[in-house]
Parts: C-alpha cells; sequence; structure tokens
C-alpha cells in the first residue's frame, strides 16, 4: 500500500510536468505564429498593391469561381471592363474658361469682341460746341414779293418766315440746314434785317428752268465762323452738272443738289464740314445719295469733321435707312444721343418725328402731332455724322413749337409741314466717345 500510494504520486507529478510543457511549447508555437503574420502585415503595409489586394470573394474563394468577371478592384490596365452601363447618364464637368467653346459676343459685348464694355464716361464739356438747326422750309412757289401775302391764310411765306425767325431767335443755332429754299425765302434770309446782318447764305438752285425753283441752302453765323470753303454738287452720276437724281423714272424732273460748307471756329480753331441735303423719294436714290457723302468722307483725314443733314426721304430705321447707312463710317446723332442718354451725358428733347399730321389749305387742326413713338411714323429728317471718336451729342430733339410774331401780328402756327431738329454737338472732344457712337 505504501508503494502503491508513492507511485500513484509519481504518475500524477509526471501527468502535471506534461501538461505544463505542453501547454508551454502550445504557447510559444501560437506566439511565433502571431510573430509570422505580423511580419506578414508589415510586409503588406509597406509594399500596398491596389491591384492585388485580396478582397474578401478571394479570401472565400466562392464567387470568384461562379463569375469569372474581374470584380473592379482586380480589374487592371490591360484587362477588358465589362462594366454594366449605369441607368442614369454620368455627370459631366463643367468646362473651364479655357475649355469653353467660341460664343456669338452677347449684345452686351458689341463694343469690341472678347472684351470688357467701356466704362461709362464722366459728364464734360471739353471741346468745341456747335448748335445745328434743321428745317425743312416748305416750298412757297416762286413768290418774292412776300410782304403782299401778309393777309392772306396763315400758312403763307409772311406769316411762316416770321416764325421762322423767331424760332432761330430763340434756339440761337450756328449753322442752319435748310431744304426748299425757294426764292421766296432766299429773298427774306437775305433782305431781313436780322438773317442778313447775323448768317450768310450758301445756296444754288437746283433746277433753274423748273417750275418751282429750290434750293438746299446752309446758313451760318458770320461773326463766329471763317468760311473756309463752300460750294454745292447734284446728287446723280454726274455730281458736277444739273442733273436728274438716282432712280427717277422715264419723264422724271427731279433734281437734288447738295450745299456744303467748310467752316472754321474763329475763337478755337475748330474746323469741320457741314452739308444740306433733299434725297429723292426711290431705294435707288437713297442708297446712291448716301454713297457720295460716304465717299466724301472717305477722302477727307481720319481726324476731320462732316455733318451732313436734311430731309432724306427715308424713316428712321426703316428698310431703305438701314440699307443706305454704313455705321462703319458714318453715325447718325440721334442714336448717338440716345447711347449718351443712357450714361447721363446728353439730353433728348422731342422725338416724335419730322412731319406735321396735317398742312393742308389754309385750316391747320390744333393739337395735332405725328406718331408718339420715338423715332417712328413720319421723322424723314436726320443729320448723320462722320465717325470721330472726340465728338460728343449734348442735345438732340424737335421743336414742336408753334411760333407766332406779335409786332407784325402774325398768329401762332407752324412754320412747315416739318418740324425744325434741333442737334447741339461738340467738337474736338478730349475723351474717346466711340463707343457711344455704334448702334445698339
Amino acid at each position: 500500500m505504501k508503494y502503491a500510494r508513492w507511485i500513484s504520486l509519481m504518475l500524477m507529478a509526471v501527468m502535471m510536468l506534461s501538461m505544463v510543457c505542453g501547454c508551454q511549447k502550445q504557447q510559444a508555437g501560437e506566439e511565433a505564429a502571431a510573430d509570422n503574420w505580423v511580419e506578414s502585415e508589415k510586409e503588406d503595409i509597406k509594399e500596398p498593391d491596389k491591384d492585388t489586394t485580396p478582397t474578401d470573394k478571394e479570401q472565400n474563394g466562392e464567387q470568384k469561381e461562379q463569375n469569372n468577371t474581374p470584380s473592379k478592384e482586380e480589374q487592371t490596365d490591360d484587362t477588358p471592363t465589362q462594366e454594366k452601363p449605369s441607368e442614369d447618364p454620368p455627370a459631366q464637368e463643367t468646362p473651364g474658361e479655357e475649355d469653353k467653346p467660341n460664343q456669338e459676343p452677347s449684345k452686351d459685348d458689341e463694343f469690341s469682341s472678347g472684351e470688357e464694355e467701356p466704362e461709362p464716361i464722366e459728364k464734360e464739356s471739353s471741346g468745341t460746341p456747335i448748335t445745328f438747326l434743321m428745317q425743312n422750309l416748305r416750298t412757297s412757289g416762286n413768290e418774292k414779293g412776300v410782304k403782299e401775302e401778309r393777309y392772306g391764310g396763315d400758312l403763307n411765306l409772311y406769316h411762316r418766315a416770321r416764325r421762322f425767325k423767331i424760332m432761330v431767335q430763340t434756339r440761337d443755332p450756328d449753322v442752319i440746314l435748310a431744304q426748299e429754299g425757294t426764292p421766296g425765302w432766299l429773298n427774306y434770309f437775305e433782305t431781313d434785317d436780322f438773317f442778313s446782318y447775323n448768317y450768310k447764305v450758301i445756296w444754288q438752285y437746283r433746277c433753274p428752268n423748273s417750275a418751282v425753283e429750290m434750293s438746299s441752302p446752309v446758313l451760318y453765323k458770320k461773326a463766329k465762323y471763317d468760311l473756309m470753303d463752300s460750294g454745292y454738287f447734284w446728287l446723280s452720276d454726274t455730281p458736277h452738272l444739273p442733273s436728274i437724281s438716282y432712280g427717277a423714272g422715264v419723264g422724271e424732273t427731279h433734281y437734288r443738289i447738295s450745299s456744303w460748307v467748310k467752316l472754321r471756329d474763329k475763337s478755337t480753331g475748330a474746323v469741320f464740314y457741314a452739308y444740306s441735303t433733299h434725297f429723292d423719294v426711290s431705294d435707288t436714290s437713297h442708297y446712291k445719295s448716301m454713297r457720295q457723302y460716304l465717299d466724301l468722307f472717305d477722302e477727307m483725314n481720319a481726324e476731320d469733321y462732316a455733318f451732313v443733314g436734311g430731309d432724306f426721304n427715308f424713316k428712321y430705321r426703316s428698310d431703305p435707312y438701314l440699307v443706305a447707312v454704313d455705321w462703319e463710317k458714318q453715325v447718325d446723332l440721334q442714336d448717338m444721343a440716345f447711347n449718351m442718354q443712357e450714361d447721363g451725358l446728353a439730353e433728348i428733347g422731342g422725338a416724335n418725328g419730322s412731319l406735321h399730321t396735317h398742312y393742308a389749305g389754309e385750316a391747320v387742326q390744333p393739337g395735332v402731332f405725328p406718331d408718339p413713338n420715338p423715332g417712328a411714323g413720319k421723322q424723314l429728317d436726320h443729320i448723320f455724322a462722320k465717325l470721330n471718336p472726340h465728338m460728343a451729342v449734348d442735345y438732340w430733339g424737335f421743336d414742336y413749337t408753334d411760333y407766332d410774331y406779335p409786332p407784325d401780328q402774325v398768329p401762332a402756327g407752324f412754320i412747315s409741314d416739318h418740324y425744325g431738329l434741333i442737334c447741339k454737338v461738340r467738337i474736338g472732344a478730349t475723351p474717346d466717345y466711340s463707343q457711344y457712337q455704334v448702334r445698339h
């Protein structure tokens, strides 16, 4: 019994020792395996490869055997893509400024291609001012003794000439561009004390042998200007000979003439040309007559100033107007005034047209005016100018006043079947006004 107990205790000790050794060996193995795994993870972290990183699918080894299409993570540059197209179209990237396609310039960019709109000019008063008055005088026939008509109707020359004098005295124009200057009108300008003292008249009849002798005279202030040159020409294929205007039909006898002056301001030395004109009624005449002035502009120096005013017999912005006007060589001072008005640089007076609605017989309906829309209706009178960046418009508008002449008991009434057009400009202005000399 004694030996059996000892043998049992020894066996138990051996078993305990075996168990302890086995546990230590297992722990050492587990630690070695853990060390190997750590080293493996370190290698993976040190050398990452996005295209070969095993995915959950590869670790399980299940779906890869069922589907031979490589996953998105497995694709390389050499692996063909077989992705299912998305139901929604891919979003497109917004192109940068350098990637944008060439676009047509907007209305705001019409001043210059690819450049920002010029800054408005501050209001200023540099340069030499000129006030133009343009007036179709309305033919009076060939009468010269206007005083004998004193007691005729309200529209006779006696009354209308004195109303016109009041307009001139009120508006004080430097240059008058007139049309339909018949012998009665020219006689009045040369014999009336006010006109003969203040204004010099340049004129030539367009056709001396016609039933009614008419001219397109220019009047300028003698005290303010030196006359450097003057002349006249016909609006025809033979401008230096009395001749029928362009586009005249068979038997047509319409001769059209233009008078002109070259003036120098006595106080500032500024020089400019002024033309008075009266176009015929045909589209051919409109286009070819305008070309004569554009050709004259081409012969001038770039810095010269030239103005053409008159009864053009085409309406403002009508089809014949748009065909005749060349905005690369000239500007309608009406357009320029509207453009400058937007920046507070010009004032617009009346702009409702240039013809009376009623002008017939002796009775004129009071309070009757043309189309109230600016530039619409019956406006046939315009002032165009040769492009020059140092020219500005301060005022543009028609004069609708019914003038009277109390000293001779002339009742208030119309001067003509056209209203007077007033335009105040400055030449030799310091700023560059070319941004306003475009059609908007």
